[in-house]
């Protein structure tokens, strides 16, 4: 073996906890990744499909009045 494979495989032994954590952190955030990113595209089809379905209104107008005055018009978007 070569010095150099010497040096790594003795840093691997005397470490190897450190490299463990490191390889779990690793894939516990890949793993969230992939998760919010699969999220956002269902939500991403999602929306269009709700919208259609509900036949929401483009406007919305709103007649408000206090006490003692006029009832005002006002167009909600």
């Amino acid at each position: 073996m070569t010095v150099v494979a010497l040096v790594v495989r003795a840093g691997l032994r005397a470490r190897w906890r450190t490299w463990l954590v490191l390889a779990v952190l690793t894939g516990l955030a890949g793993g969230l990744v992939t998760a919010v990113a699969a999220g956002a595209r269902r939500t991403d089809a999602a929306y269009p499909a709700l919208v259609a379905w509900s036949a929401a209104p483009d406007d919305l107008v709103s007649i408000s009045a206090g006490p003692g005055s006029s009832p005002k018009l006002r167009l909600v978007r």
